[in-house]
Formats: C-alpha cells, sequence, structure tokens
C-alpha cells in the first residue's frame, strides 16, 4: 500500500492510499481518497463476471462508498457454473452409496453364504444402530444434495445429520470391527474417502449459505 499524502506536491485534498493486487493474468487495484470521504476499485479479469453486482457490492442507496461492507453483505446472485456441478456429482455420489446400502440390506441368504468366512463374519456381525447409522448417512446426504441443487439452506442440515451417522458407522468399522484384519490397511482407504467428502460437502454447503446462493 503506498500512501498518497501531498507533502507540499499535490493538494491536500487528494491524500490518500493506493494499494494494488497482483494475481495470475489478472488484478485489483483499490484508490481511498482519505479527506474526501471516497473510494474507487478497478477490477481487472480475464474471466466473465457480474458486473452489476461488482458495482452494487459497494455503494449504498445513496449512491456513496460504504467502507464497512463485505462480499457477503451483498452476496444473493446466482451460483456459479461449478455449485451445479458439484451438486450433480455430488448427488450420483450419494446415490451410489444408497444402492451400496440396499445391495448391502438386501443380500439373500445364498449369496451371504457364498462369501469368504471372514467377510461372511465381518457382515453378520454389524450392529443394528450402525446400519441404521448407514441408512442415515446415504439418504440424509442424498436427500441434502437434492436440497442443494433447489438453493434450500435445509442442505447445510442434512448434510451435518449425513456426516455424524457416518462418523458414528465408521468408528465401529474401523476401530471396533475387525475390517483392518481382514482386508489390511487398504480397508481403511474407502472408510476415510466417504468421511472427507462429507466434510468438503458440509463445508461447501455451508459457504454457499453464507455467499446468499441458499434462502
Amino acid at each position: 500500500m503506498q500512501d498518497l499524502a501531498p507533502d507540499g506536491a499535490g493538494k491536500a485534498a487528494n491524500a490518500g492510499f493506493d494499494a494494488f493486487i497482483l494475481l495470475i493474468d489478472s488484478g485489483i487495484s483499490l484508490h481511498l481518497w482519505s479527506n474526501q470521504h471516497f473510494f474507487a476499485t478497478v477490477l481487472f479479469s480475464c474471466r466473465r463476471f457480474d458486473v452489476v453486482n461488482a458495482l452494487q457490492s459497494p455503494v449504498n442507496n445513496s449512491g456513496r462508498c460504504n467502507l464497512n461492507t463485505t462480499p457477503s453483505d451483498h452476496a444473493g446472485g446466482p451460483p456459479p457454473r461449478s455449485f451445479w456441478v458439484l451438486g450433480a456429482v455430488a448427488t450420483v455420489w450419494n446415490l451410489l452409496g444408497v444402492a451400496t446400502y440396499l445391495m448391502s440390506v438386501t443380500m439373500s441368504p445364498a449369496a451371504i453364504l457364498a462369501m469368504p468366512a471372514a467377510e461372511r463374519a465381518l457382515y453378520q456381525n454389524i450392529p443394528a444402530w450402525v446400519t441404521s447409522s448407514y441408512a442415515i448417512a446415504v439418504f440424509g446426504g442424498t436427500i441434502a444434495c437434492v436440497l442443494l441443487l433447489l438453493r434450500k439452506s435445509w442442505a447445510v442440515t442434512l448434510f451435518a445429520l449425513s456426516l455424524l451417522a457416518i462418523l458414528l458407522q465408521m468408528a465401529y468399522t474401523l476401530f471396533v470391527s475387525p475390517l483392518l484384519a481382514v482386508r489390511g490397511a487398504a480397508g481403511a482407504i474407502l472408510p476415510l474417502c466417504i468421511i472427507a467428502a462429507a466434510v468438503g460437502l458440509l463445508w461447501y454447503a455451508r459457504d454457499a449459505r453464507k455467499r446468499g446462493w441458499l434462502g
């Protein structure tokens, strides 16, 4: 930031500060006239953005600069394309979880008998509360994804519920059941990926709500 104090070389009315933020192929410059209580910014971007929102965000209804505004104060515009892509991918991911759950709870006796003894023991010794957590995790996550695509703030609550259910399920899977003894360390990869995905979706939904994309 550079202080543009007049020091006799300019008018006192023009005293202020300039700041420059250099980005890759883009940039932001900020200009503040202290005595005039006037603020200006220049945005340069190689990507498309909503010019109207960019112009309205720092200005109040009187047309004067509002230095106390923040991006979240004036959010609420349409979400970017990445929002819809991530929402669609997350929905497919959770639907795969629903399909896996349904195959697990509807497995025929013949299919269970055909499993290796160690795998069969894993399957048959799963407590009812773990199966219930599994159901809440996948169905709650799927509903949350639908609410996210519908831009409903309830998606945050459902993602949180799904994450809680996943943590309960995976706590049993990783620390109580003999899964790692049967499948080795590689058996922890999928559970950890599921936890990471659930945490990421909850974080993204909360961020989307903060930006005003969810109502």
